[in-house]
């Protein structure tokens, strides 16, 4: 019977091609701008969730003098993360990273390779989910004078040898030698760190360094212990400061954490930040959802139109089925299996218009919107549930 339900549907659509196609082609397009919002939604909000739960970033909020509005910066004192530590229990560990602008490494003698890098506590990979696939994770950055490449930076300046063990050259600001320790994995699209090279931070530190606040000149990120209250522990805060800046230099300053999970899609109003992240305003995700269902519900009341336009000719089809023994429930199965199957074919269509257009979007947005429609089961179930949806 269901094979005869799907003969009559084909048949159905086939004798009224035009009335299919436009009924397909509304349908599809319909599917695909909603399932290009989708993908693009999911991929916003998937920013550093490889990282473990837990990880906060800590954020200034600077009171200057003839300033009114007080300003958020991503930058923090050079102190903060170990008096942090050693102040709260809360604090399970932390770690800090300078950012550089684009400067010069190169092997001794070799030719120079421009690379966005950074200093880096030995703390990074036990703090971070980055994972190395050459050398210790425990001791990489632990010395100084140590440095870790990501695999194509490596592959830039080594080509396939094994690059442990040797010598790169930074020539920038000072010529300064370092040995590799390590190869770290590139750094995912969907993280706001990226960096093709981290060194030990203790390659630069100086005398007199550990006790100034004046400056704010690194990242800092801070693990909590499990069950720990970021809002209670910020709570702490002001008489930290005050403590550590006197209470006069304490007065111009707030610190709050930031949910690393957070920094992409809520750092809009955040300066100072690290260079080359790409941020997205989180508040414009629930506006393109609606967006989203308000493209397909237009699709879905275009085929419903449709179809109601051509149904005073299907009477004819309906009296001589029910005057050849069709119950209520036969013919409403025949029309919902037609129905069905044509909203399959346009799945079908949304998924290559959507996987077509993809491009366009990146373009358009400027982010690497993945969109693989056999590696990704969460696509071919949206297509699904949209399908199934939109034929009910």
């Amino acid at each position: 019977m269901l094979r005869n339900y799907f003969n009559i549907a084909w048949r159905h659509l086939w004798k009224n091609k035009f009335f299919s196609l436009i009924n397909v082609a509304g349908l599809a397009a319909g599917i695909a701008a909603c399932l290009l919002i989708f993908v693009f939604i999911r991929y916003e909000k998937g920013f550093d969730r490889f990282h473990p739960a837990g990880i906060y970033r800590l954020v200034e909020v600077q009171q200057k003098e003839g300033i009114d509005a007080p300003q958020k910066i991503a930058r923090t004192k050079f102190p903060m993360g170990p008096t942090l530590k050693s102040e709260f229990p809360e604090i399970a560990d932390f770690v800090r990273i300078m950012s550089v602008e684009r400067e010069p490494l190169q092997l001794p003698g070799g030719e120079a390779v421009m690379a966005t890098w950074g200093g880096a506590d030995a703390s990074l990979l036990r703090v971070f989910n980055f994972k190395l696939v050459l050398g210790d994770a425990s001791t990489a950055l632990a010395r100084p004078g140590t440095i870790i490449l990501t695999e194509r930076l490596a592959r830039q300046l080594f080509g396939s040898q094994n690059p442990v063990g040797m010598t790169v050259r930074n020539q920038g600001r000072d010529t300064t030698d370092y040995t590799v320790t390590g190869i770290l994995q590139d750094m995912p699209d969907q993280s706001h760190i990226q960096l093709d090279a981290l060194y030990s931070f203790s390659t630069e530190l100086i005398a007199g360094e550990s006790a100034d606040w004046g400056n704010d000149w690194m990242f800092t990120y801070l693990s909590l212990r499990e069950g720990a209250d970021p809002r209670a522990l910020e709570a702490k805060f002001p008489g930290y400061l005050e403590k550590y800046m006197g209470a006069e230099n304490a007065r111009r300053y707030q610190l709050f954490l930031q949910p690393v999970r957070d920094i992409h899609l809520w750092s809009e109003d955040i300066t100072q930040d690290m260079p080359g992240i790409g941020k997205f305003n989180g508040s414009y995700l629930p506006v393109l959802a609606a967006v989203a269902l308000l493209v397909l519900a237009l699709a879905v009341i275009n085929y419903v139109n449709l179809t109601t336009a051509l149904s005073i000719a299907r009477a004819p089809e309906i009296a001589v089925r029910k005057t050849t023994g069709a119950g209520r429930v036969q013919i409403a199965l025949q029309f919902l299996g037609e129905t069905g199957l044509l909203t399959l074919i346009a799945v079908a269509m949304a998924l290559a218009m959507a996987y077509l257009c993809l491009p366009l979007l990146n373009i358009f947005t400027g982010s690497e919107t993945p969109f693989d429609i056999w590696g990704d089961p969460s696509l071919l179930l949206a297509g699904g549930g949209i399908a199934l949806g939109t034929g009910l």
